[in-house]
């Protein structure tokens, strides 16, 4: 489980609760008479072989653990709840873009009887841990090399979504200086094209992709050159090797990261192991994260003179 989960809503005509994770907080969130509620857990809260309790009276109360958030209920009735998610039309209806949760969920009960769900929608029975990993993620630096691949391992292929506002960024780079030569690659954005990189063969977009809409692009890097394709377009224009690069920080949304590893060649990459070592957030993604300050202070962009 990440550190942002959807985990629980409830609503009537007049009114909603919900219940989610939100970078490690518990969060409790409603609307009461035009009145909307937010209560956030003090500490981060862990999901592993984590129990929670909702209890709905005068209060509306969320226990995890030995300790508990609230708000005030106005002594409404509630009849139906979500777990785990919610039907696109809620979330647009209620501002709500926690992503989903992702994880197991076991002994559900209400007014102390076993749950029987009306609908199901992404649940399966058993719990695949393989498949629990976070595939999506705000990243604010390059991904790593030796992350995705494996030594000396060719060809190299990577697969991902990307969407950024950026023009001059590494996505995808070497660790150090001191990496394997056979990881010596690099996917850039120059201008908003899009580069890959390996030794001394260079591919370079013949458009922009600093746009902020999704993309997705494959690349494979082995002893027939390199082959890079973008929204299933094959890119085939070489450069010299020596393609002026300025760098920085990639900042915006990346999703489904295939890396071809032989365990991994059907699993997205689990985003959540690189936490602690890439600047990065993972579990869901949207360019609102990003300021409009940061895209024009990168460089090579021209910030907005006062006048």
């Amino acid at each position: 489980p990440g550190t942002d989960a959807f985990l629980f809503f409830t609503e009537n005509e007049e009114s909603y609760f919900c219940v989610f994770l939100e970078r490690g907080f518990l969060v409790l969130r409603g609307r009461q008479a035009n009145k909307e509620l937010r209560v956030q857990s003090p500490d981060q809260v862990s999901l592993s072989d984590q129990q929670f309790a909702v209890s709905i009276a005068d209060r509306f109360v969320v226990r995890y653990g030995t300790k508990q958030i609230s708000a005030d209920n106005a002594g409404t009735n509630f009849r139906r709840f979500y777990v785990g998610g919610l039907p696109a039309w809620l979330r647009q209806r209620n501002n709500l873009t926690v992503t989903s949760f992702r994880g197991c969920v076991g002994r559900l009960t209400a007014n102390a009887e076993t749950v029987e769900y009306n609908r199901t929608i992404g649940v399966t029975g058993g719990c695949p841990v393989s498949l629990l990993g976070m595939r999506a993620a705000a990243l604010y630096s390059s991904l790593p090399v030796d992350f995705l691949f494996v030594l000396n391992q060719e060809p190299i292929r990577v697969s991902l979504g990307f969407r950024s506002f950026s023009r001059h960024a590494v996505l995808l780079s070497s660790i150090s200086e001191g990496s394997s030569s056979a990881h010596d690659l690099q996917l850039s954005l120059a201008d908003g094209f899009i580069l890959f990189r390996r030794h001394n063969s260079t591919l370079v977009s013949d458009k922009r992709y600093s746009d902020g809409a999704w993309h997705h692009l494959s690349a494979e890097a082995g002893p027939k050159g390199l082959r890079l394709n973008i929204d299933n377009v094959n890119v085939l224009q070489e450069r010299p090797s020596r393609v002026n690069l300025q760098g920085g920080k990639f900042k915006g949304c990346i999703s489904n990261v295939y890396s071809w590893r032989p365990e991994q060649r059907l699993t997205p990459a689990d985003l959540s192991v690189l936490s602690q070592t890439t600047d990065i957030i993972p579990g869901w993604c949207g360019l609102h994260l990003f300021s409009h300050e940061e895209f024009l202070t990168e460089p090579g962009s021209e910030k907005p003179q006062k006048h």
